[in-house]
Formats: C-alpha cells, sequence, structure tokens
C-alpha cells in the first residue's frame, strides 16, 4: 500500500472521524525542460539536483570519478536568457593536516540538458581545482520537485 500511495504522490492521515488525503506534484527530470525548472524555481517549490558522480565525464582525466551521490536543494538560482541555470554550494571542513578548508561547488545546468560542475577547495589561502564534471540529465544528474 505505501508503494502504491507513493506513486500516485497522495498521502492520507486518519483523523476521526475523517480521512484527509493531500495531493501533490512531483517532477523528475526524464520529462522536463529547462522551462519546466525555471517555472518550478520561480514559483517557490523545494527542487533538489542528485548528482552520481561515476556517471559523468571527468574532463580532468577525460574518464568517470568513483561512485559517489550527493544531492543539493537549490536555495538560490541565477537563469540566464532560458538558456543556463547557475546556482552553486559551499561546505566548511577540515583539511587531513587540520586546516580549515572551503569547498565550492558551482553548477550550470544548460538547455541541452546537461549539468557541469567545477569544484575548487580553498585551504591556507591557496585555491585548488579538483574535478570539472559533465553530466547528462537524466544520466548522470536529475532534477526532481515538488
Amino acid at each position: 500500500m505505501k508503494s502504491l500511495a507513493n506513486k500516485l504522490n497522495v498521502f492520507c492521515w486518519v483523523i476521526l472521524p475523517f480521512i484527509i488525503c493531500i495531493s501533490f506534484e512531483s517532477r523528475a527530470s526524464d520529462s522536463f525542460n529547462l522551462g519546466d525548472l525555471s517555472e518550478a524555481l520561480q514559483a517557490g517549490k523545494n527542487v533538489v539536483v542528485i548528482v552520481n558522480s561515476s556517471r559523468c565525464n571527468n574532463a580532468n582525466s577525460g574518464g568517470t570519478t568513483p561512485e559517489s551521490i550527493s544531492g543539493l536543494r537549490i536555495n538560490s538560482f541565477k537563469i540566464i536568457k532560458n538558456d543556463k541555470l547557475l546556482f552553486s554550494d559551499m561546505h566548511q571542513g577540515i583539511s587531513a593536516k587540520g586546516n580549515a578548508t572551503f569547498e565550492y561547488i558551482r553548477y550550470t545546468y544548460s538547455a541541452n540538458k546537461e549539468l557541469k560542475l567545477h569544484i575548487e577547495i580553498l585551504e591556507t589561502g591557496e585555491v585548488k581545482r579538483i574535478v570539472d564534471l559533465t553530466c547528462a540529465v537524466p544520466g548522470g544528474a536529475r532534477f526532481v520537485w515538488q
């Protein structure tokens, strides 16, 4: 029964003496375009990008990267001429040497359904390029919103 509710995007609660059901729209990247994604973001919907790095092209080595699945809720964004969507994320951490680090990830999604990730780390005043990934959507990356 749980999988049926998930497939129908319907949630029900039993509150005596009533049953309350709420339906919501959920979209995945298999059947959308940049305009749909832009509308979802501008309407304030919760949009999440999910990346499987092992299914993306590593521009630095020409191959793929070790399997890693990551997700990010898009909180701020910029849309350029309905052709590109830009957003980013930053994490703070500590390196193996004990130095404070800042990892910066810039995402660029284009109308041709390609997501590029540019990842750099700032450690003790030095910026190090970690990797540039190119992911096909929905192959290596996908967007989900509701």
